[in-house]
């Protein structure tokens, strides 16, 4: 089953493991071990089933987002939606948000261009946010030790029900392109007991996925080569100087080779799909694949393809051919997909080590 909403992989992965057992087909983003799940420690307080923090840092980031963004053409305008866990917070969130805006033109300006394009600013809860998806989606976990408390009660509202698990995989999969994580709690204070129901259990796992920023999924971010024509293709490039990662992706879609912007290494200047002639024969497979090709640049990618008839018939012409394809790729301007990060954000316990090392 291919997975089409989400541009980036971290955030479907989590629940094509957790829920589909792998079988969703997703595609990989043109930026390696790119992680699009931002996590915001608040330092929060759950008192009446709010948060009054936590709304406070939401409502600001959201001013943020639509301030930025306000000028932006209405078919580059990224829509914004916002979900709390209970309906008092997604009150407080609505009433934040309203107040601290006031009579901002530049909010004003984007929520305008947001609901021409038809995807207007939401605010809702965890239990009545299917069906709606949003370019970026703003999520107040809620919860969190009450005033003087040392420990977290293990309370969690709806996510305690018998269908909280799926709620909470609906919530996570809303996103096309960046998730703002924001949390007055960690992993380590969900606690499930043996009685707990399973929304308890994915709750921590998806926590610890944030926080390790999805390396405890996937360490690589790519594999070996599928074929001998895909080894020499990434030699040759190597020889002349290329950065080349084989079989990019994390799910049943992969590129075959990723090649490393020169002057810009933590993105890919391309993606290069090597065809053998039964493919070239096959309509089906083409007009398959021009669809996925579409799905591909809409995710910043530069997709070139060599056929193996041309390739072994003059491999060095057609090395010299792609050569100067990705020459010209490398002269253009980059248009970054949108790279709008909230912050300042958690960091993974790996990257806080690192910071003290270098002091």
């Amino acid at each position: 089953k291919w997975h089409y909403r989400s541009r980036c992989e971290s955030l479907i992965r989590f629940s094509n493991d957790n829920f589909y057992e792998g079988s969703l087909v997703t595609f990989p983003a043109a930026k390696p071990g790119s992680f699009s799940i931002d996590l915001l420690r608040v330092n929060g307080e759950y008192k009446a089933r709010r948060n009054v923090a936590e709304a406070e840092r939401v409502a600001e980031e959201a001013i943020e987002f639509m301030r930025h963004f306000s000028d932006s053409d209405e078919d580059s305008l990224p829509t914004l939606g916002i979900v709390a866990l209970n309906t008092d917070q997604r009150d407080l969130i609505e009433e934040t948000l309203r107040r601290m805006s006031g009579d901002d033109e530049l909010v004003e300006t984007y929520r305008e261009k947001a609901g021409k394009k038809g995807e207007p600013l939401f605010v809702k809860n965890l239990e009545n946010v299917q069906g709606d998806e949003r370019d970026f989606i703003f999520i107040s976990m809620t919860y969190g030790k009450e005033a003087g408390a040392t420990v977290m009660r293990q309370r969690f509202g709806p996510i305690n029900s018998k269908q909280g698990h799926r709620r909470l995989n609906v919530l996570f999969s809303r996103a096309r392109i960046r998730i703002g994580l924001f949390a007055s709690f960690g992993s380590e204070d969900v606690k499930p007991a043996e009685t707990s129901k399973e929304g308890v259990h994915v709750l921590k796992r998806y926590l610890e996925y944030a926080e390790s920023e999805g390396r405890a999924a996937v360490q690589l971010i790519g594999g070996e080569a599928d074929s001998e024509f895909e080894t020499e293709v990434g030699n040759r490039l190597r020889a002349r100087g290329h950065s080349v990662d084989m079989q990019v992706g994390v799910s049943g879609f992969k590129i075959d080779l990723g090649i490393r912007h020169p002057d810009h290494p933590e993105m890919f200047l391309a993606g290069i799909e090597c065809d053998g002639a039964q493919y070239h024969s096959s309509k089906s497979a083409r007009d398959r694949d021009r669809l996925r090709e579409e799905v591909l640049r809409g995710l910043g990618w530069n997709v070139l393809r060599i056929w193996s008839t041309d390739w072994f018939d003059n491999p060095d012409a057609q090395t010299e051919k792609l050569l100067k394809r990705l020459e010209e790729l490398r002269t253009k301007p980059i248009s970054a997909f949108q790279d709008y990060r909230l912050g300042p954000t958690y960091l993974p316990a790996i990257e806080v080590a690192i910071a003290e090392q270098s002091e």
